[in-house]
């Protein structure tokens, strides 16, 4: 929350956030256990920030959570919890303004818990500069105004 309200909330003039978080909150599971996040302690987090975010009057939209599935980290344990994560908020159920499907925009049709190739940027979590582009790409620019 704290820099949530100081990276997001404070800047002057912010009307629109968009908002991709919490993979990494996933993925501390199998490397540091003890900051690993349960599907509801993410829950309550991400309501938090649209309720923080809307009683500022800040139109605040969802991304869902990247694929990041790889030979090395595959766990079905946090795939699980990413498509949890991705189902109750595609299904808005915390009631932001927009949701907005990244995981669709930048998934590998043939492997859906990976990124497309194109899209990665090597480490098999982080987009490449074209899947920042596609990103963008997915946003639809008439919700921000």
């Amino acid at each position: 929350m704290a820099r949530f309200k100081r990276d997001a909330l404070d800047v002057p003039d912010a009307s629109h956030i968009i908002v991709l978080i919490g993979i990494n909150d996933i993925q501390y599971g199998s490397l540091l256990p003890k900051r690993a996040r349960t599907f509801d302690e993410m829950a309550v987090g991400y309501t938090q920030l649209v309720q923080a975010a809307q009683a500022q009057g800040v139109r605040i939209q969802w991304g869902t959570l990247l694929p990041f599935g790889g030979p090395a980290d595959d766990s079905t344990e946090a795939e699980s919890q990413r498509q949890a994560l991705n189902t109750w908020l595609c299904a808005n159920s915390v009631k932001a303004d927009a949701v907005i499907d990244f995981d669709q925009a930048l998934r590998d049709p043939a492997q859906p818990t990976r990124l497309l190739p194109l899209y990665d940027s090597g480490d098999r979590l982080n987009p490449s500069d074209e899947g920042y582009a596609a990103l963008a790409n997915t946003v639809d620019l008439a919700s921000l105004r």
